[in-house]
């Protein structure tokens, strides 16, 4: 027990002391995240080193432990070849053919040196099982390369994206029959998360030292949430159905799908970059990062919920399935509807200033 504390404290610790000490030579670094006026908004240049400091702190933390297993290295690896990558990109702006060739190396160290893959989908249609067989190694590289792609791409805005991999990984921490060897890595994660997301945030008094996570970061909250999936829902032991994975990361998921989809309609890549994503498109509606942010994390604390009671009550799993696929087609439906809604409350919102500076020029001539 005084192992696990002292894993976790020095993870927390790391974690801390390496954000402080890279913010000011991010620079030197090219480290540097500088506003523009089409995608990146924010007033000044911000450090992209969270990813850098998030893997020492776990590095940290797993050190008690040695000598590890090899499946824990090749985890930790894995997590390193992404980093690596993510960095560079961060700083030199990599290809996209680069990139995915990051994330397929990774991806393949997690399934051939872990062993750990998507074998069985849970009985989805009510059916019975759905068993991959040959399958399972690109449907798990698929799944893994996807999550990692989605959080890259959701990582848009401060707070999201780690606040969205801490909701998910501490979801799977809340669920009953989870293997005290999943425990402690996923516990891990969520600690290194804190110290950024308070620095990310600006809170606590932190605002001097405000770090984003980068690319870096960002693919590696992907890369740790899906093994996190894939490990406590193929578990022999565990009573937790792949199906809850898609709970627990509905909101990455459906933004990067939705995303996607758009894009491919109007004919452009699926990666390219642009302001259509959920979290823009509720900030056009609500005008605050703030409260944006809190309404896209409450929906993936609701969605966690969902998982973790479902989980506890033993609802079939067929039942979450079709649920989840009926908010999937919300979510698409919705986009048809939401744009004209968004152009009314920003049209709103315009008329309102607009009127309040009629007001204030009209007291000022009294």
């Amino acid at each position: 027990m005084m192992r696990v504390f002292v894993s976790l404290l020095s993870t927390l610790l790391v974690v801390w002391i390496l954000l402080r000490v890279l913010h000011p030579l991010a620079d030197r670094m090219g480290l540097i995240d500088r506003p523009d006026q089409r995608r990146k908004r924010h007033s000044v240049p911000v450090p992209v080193v969270g990813g850098i400091a998030i893997y020492g702190g776990i590095l940290a933390g797993a050190s008690w432990w040695f000598p590890l297993c090899t499946h824990a290295l090749f985890l930790l690896l894995g997590a390193g070849v992404l980093v690596v990558v993510g960095t560079m990109d961060d700083r030199f702006h990599l290809g996209v053919r680069i990139r995915f060739a990051g994330q397929a190396t990774s991806a393949l160290l997690l399934i051939f040196g872990t062993d750990v893959r998507l074998d069985s989908l849970g009985d989805i249609f009510g059916t019975g099982p759905v068993e991959l067989g040959i399958m399972a190694v690109p449907v798990t590289m698929i799944a893994i390369v996807g999550m990692i792609n989605a959080f890259n791409m959701i990582d848009g805005m401060d707070g999201l994206a780690g606040g969205l991999a801490l909701i998910a990984l501490g979801g799977v921490l809340a669920m009953p029959g989870v293997a005290e060897t999943s425990r402690l890595p996923v516990a891990l994660v969520c600690i290194a998360l804190l110290p950024f997301l308070v620095h990310n945030l600006g809170i606590l008094g932190v605002t001097r030292h405000r770090v984003f996570l980068g690319d870096a970061g960002s693919m590696l909250m992907g890369y740790l949430v899906a093994w996190t999936m894939i490990e406590v829902t193929q578990a022999t032991a565990s009573d937790i159905a792949p199906v809850a994975a898609l709970w627990l990361t509905a909101i990455p998921l459906l933004d990067t799908f939705g995303v996607m989809a758009r894009r491919i309609r109007r004919g452009r890549s699926p990666f390219a970059a642009d302001r259509r994503h959920l979290h823009h498109d509720l900030l056009r509606a609500f005008g605050c990062p703030k409260n944006t942010l809190r309404v896209i994390l409450s929906g993936a604390v609701l969605m966690a919920a969902i998982a973790v009671s479902a989980t506890a009550r033993s609802i079939p799993e067929a039942m979450l399935f079709y649920a989840f696929f009926l908010i999937v087609c919300l979510y698409f439906a919705s986009h048809r509807i939401v744009p004209g809604v968004l152009r009314w409350s920003y049209r709103k919102r315009r008329n309102l200033r607009n009127l309040g500076h009629v007001a204030l020029s009209e007291r000022e001539a009294a």
